[in-house]
């Protein structure tokens, strides 16, 4: 997909039922993402772009 950008993270959620759909788990899937993309010695500034795509049914 030309949309995606090697510098830019995504993820991509899906949520079936109304039981844990909750902003606070697009926050901790954020987070996840952040710990696993800024290594020591790294400054936050050179974290990637991240984008959380929560979808609800």
């Amino acid at each position: 997909m030309e949309w995606i950008q090697p510098e830019k993270k995504y993820d991509l959620e899906v949520q079936r039922q109304d039981k844990g759909a909750d902003p606070h788990r697009a926050r901790c899937h954020l987070s996840v993402m952040d710990i696993e993309n800024l290594h020591s010695g790294q400054e936050f500034n050179e974290l990637p772009d991240t984008y959380i795509i929560f979808i609800i049914e």
